[in-house]
């Protein structure tokens, strides 16, 4: 979405292969962060970027992996799945 500033990476879920709108979109990315402050797993937040709720991952930290991020990054999409599977979430 955008390139690293401050050590801060944006980015957003976007699983092309279901073909969702912006709404939706928008909707799974905000739940994606909910999810994951609620599990206390890493910390994101969101913005809003080029008119899209866009994920932010701050890397500043040195004792940050890069196993860290993978694991971030699998957790958003299984907290994307789940949001998915019970759109009553969003």
């Amino acid at each position: 979405i955008s390139q690293a500033n401050l050590a801060i990476i944006n980015f957003r879920y976007n699983p092309i292969e279901l073909k969702l709108d912006e709404e939706e979109l928008d909707l799974i990315n905000q739940g994606i962060v909910r999810e994951i402050t609620a599990s206390r797993s890493a910390m994101l937040a969101t913005t809003v970027l080029q008119d899209q709720v866009v994920l932010r991952m701050c890397l500043i930290n040195p004792r940050t992996t890069m196993t860290d991020i993978r694991e971030t990054l699998e957790l958003c999409e299984e907290f994307a799945n789940k949001i998915q599977k019970n759109k009553t979430r969003l």
